[in-house]
């Protein structure tokens, strides 16, 4: 019997077609995927195109032994690319009567969180961006007026005394504005933007577990057709020996990639649903940070004048 062959499975080598993009599940190029043939048969795709490759990743190890054994299924990249093609196809035609997994339906909760956040983000820099110009210019506008108002003419001028002490508050916190604009960044655009690296570090595990998935449910519905087929000849009295090894070779893919899709799929959707449960704990020191940093660069500005407005005073 020939020995185990490996095979490299990479997305990446297979695009999805033009057709199929809008509707079709992000696939990203940085996932691959180990698996380990059992039937020991010869590999239809040439020498050239097989390769050993192994799936890793930070969190965990696809280096999973079923029942004890050492041995991979190994899943040519052609039949990969065929299947995604063949699911988006399928999501395409009847969107509706595809069953999403459990694993997609909370991806798609976070993709919902992700645009939150990514338009969060995108207004907490705008803000503080604003600040920074604004401040800018304010320091400009104030200090023109203060020495326009230094003339001898403008001595018993109210405006004179106006601009007087608002300049010293301006300078007061024109000393200490680098310092908060640092404070915004780290305690409200920082927490913002870690969210969305973590959530982009799911990515090539959410498309490698998307490729399992596939993979469990072509062996489960090709063992389905076998097992039916094989029924059917036992009671008409046809069934061959090459058959029924061919539906114990497919027994034992089925479950090998199911147990690789399972563990995958525990892993992962034990850390999207802390992901997801996490959401608004994760977004609390960012509100946190914006409050304090408003408040307190309103009230730096104030003149003892404001100050007697009770806002001012809490």
């Amino acid at each position: 019997m020939p020995s185990p062959v490996k095979c490299t499975l990479s997305p990446q080598h297979f695009a999805a077609p033009v057709c199929c993009t809008p509707s079709a599940p992000p696939f990203e190029s940085s996932s691959t995927i180990s698996m380990e043939r059992m039937d020991g048969g010869a590999p239809k795709a040439p020498a050239e195109n097989v390769q050993e490759a192994s799936y890793t990743s930070a969190r965990r190890t696809s280096e999973t032994t079923i029942e004890g054994e050492s041995a991979k299924i190994s899943v040519h990249n052609r039949r990969i690319a065929w299947l995604k093609i063949k699911h988006w196809v399928a999501l395409l035609r009847s969107p509706n009567d595809v069953e999403k997994p459990r694993f997609e339906i909370l991806y798609e909760k976070l993709k919902e969180t992700e645009a939150f956040v990514l338009k969060a983000i995108k207004n907490a820099r705008s803000y503080l961006a604003w600040q920074q110009r604004t401040h800018t210019a304010n320091m400009q506008m104030v200090g023109q007026m203060y020495t326009w108002y230094q003339h001898q003419d403008a001595a018993f001028s109210p405006a004179r005394e106006d601009i007087g002490e608002f300049w010293d508050v301006c300078n007061a916190c024109d000393q200490c504005s680098g310092e908060s604009f640092k404070f915004y960044e780290k305690q409200v655009i920082e927490p913002i933007d870690s969210w969305l690296r973590d959530f982009a570090a799911l990515q090539p595990d959410i498309d490698n577990l998307r490729i399992r998935h596939l993979v469990f449910q072509h062996y489960r519905l090709k063992l389905q057709a076998l097992t039916e087929a094989s029924e059917a000849r036992a009671r008409d009295g046809k069934q061959k020996a090459e058959q029924r090894e061919r539906l114990s070779r497919n027994g034992i893919k089925t479950e090998k990639a199911k147990a690789l899709f399972e563990e995958m799929n525990a892993s992962m959707m034990h850390e999207m649903e802390e992901m997801y449960k996490s959401r608004f704990e994760a977004m609390s020191p960012a509100v946190s940070g914006h409050v304090q940093f408003h408040r307190e660069r309103t009230e730096a500005f104030a003149t003892k004048r404001d100050r007697i407005v009770p806002y001012y005073n809490h």
